[in-house]
């Protein structure tokens, strides 16, 4: 049972890597976004 345990947290600390990765994504894509909209009012 104990194997099956670390197996676990190995999976839920892949994902929670997954997971920062994907909100440090998001919110440079957000960024971008503002930013492009900023310049879209510029216009």
């Amino acid at each position: 049972h104990h194997q099956e345990n670390e197996s676990l947290k190995d999976e839920i600390n892949q994902l929670e890597l997954e997971n920062k990765r994907l909100r440090n994504q998001t919110n440079k894509l957000i960024g971008r976004i503002k930013s492009l909209g900023a310049q879209v009012e510029h216009l």
